[in-house]
């Protein structure tokens, strides 16, 4: 185990290219044995959500604490490909906040046709940032770049660019290759700056956490990985997911 943890550090390659983009892909961190398991898992935690909540098939299952749901999970938190390289990036002290399980079924056809989109988030920067004269954690900061009076407030008190805090690691249980089949969707090297990214917005909440444009804003990518990569990716970035429009069920586990 060892051994493996050593021949699976981040090269300097590796940690500039997600210093200077926010993320880092991880080829074949699950076996094929493995991700076996967990498709097995997670379709049936997914199958009782459904039931007990009542959703539709085409609607998405979104678990928390996914880690507690099924021994396997905790396999993950040792993974020792993706893991050496979140050791790299974060340093020693590594604890666990938060897991998910994020399924995305095939939408209606009917949303197709009229390329909507109801079932997930805007694009949006991940929680845990440090705000407030506390330091209370919290989602407020993010701003446009035309809010000029919050602009001003962020400099004020030194948020301009928060710090990372924390990073993320995402199993892909399912083939984001193909076109329009929910990838994750993220902007290289928006985790530099805490103003939202450029582009016509439709709708936004509040607190200026989530942002729902007409079209993805400017220098967005899909992230197309096979099941069994991993996805590491800091809480900074600006992400999102694409819709579903494919015959494939996404996946993902973090």
């Amino acid at each position: 185990k060892q051994k493996l943890w050593l021949e699976n550090q981040a090269t300097p390659e590796q940690l500039k290219f997600f210093k200077d983009n926010g993320y880092l892909i991880v080829r074949n961190a699950l076996s094929p044995e493995m991700v076996d398991r967990l498709v097995n898992v997670v379709d049936d935690i997914a199958g009782k959500v459904r039931a007990y909540k009542g959703l539709k098939d085409y609607k998405d299952v979104n678990t928390l604490r996914a880690v507690m749901e099924d021994p396997v999970m905790l396999e993950l938190l040792t993974n020792s490909k993706a893991f050496p390289m979140m050791f790299d990036i974060l340093g020693w002290n590594i604890q666990l906040y938060i897991s998910q399980m994020i399924i995305k079924p095939p939408q209606p056809e009917e949303y197709r046709k009229k390329g909507m989109n109801f079932n997930g988030i805007g694009w949006h920067q991940d929680g845990g940032r440090p705000t407030g004269p506390n330091g209370e954690l919290s989602f407020d900061h993010a701003v446009d770049d035309d809010d000029e009076k919050q602009r001003r407030v962020n400099e004020a008190s030194h948020l301009q660019n928060t710090p990372m805090l924390t990073a993320k690691i995402s199993y892909w249980l399912s083939d984001t290759t193909v076109p329009n089949c929910g990838a994750m969707m993220v902007i290289p090297g928006s985790h530099k700056s805490d103003f939202a990214p450029q582009g016509k917005l439709r709708k936004k909440d509040k607190l200026a956490r989530v942002r729902d444009y007409d079209t993805n804003p400017q220098g967005w990518i899909a992230l197309k990985v096979k099941p069994g990569d991993a996805v590491i990716f800091e809480r900074r970035i600006w992400h999102s997911t694409s819709n579903n429009y494919s015959d494939i069920t996404r996946k993902v586990l973090m």
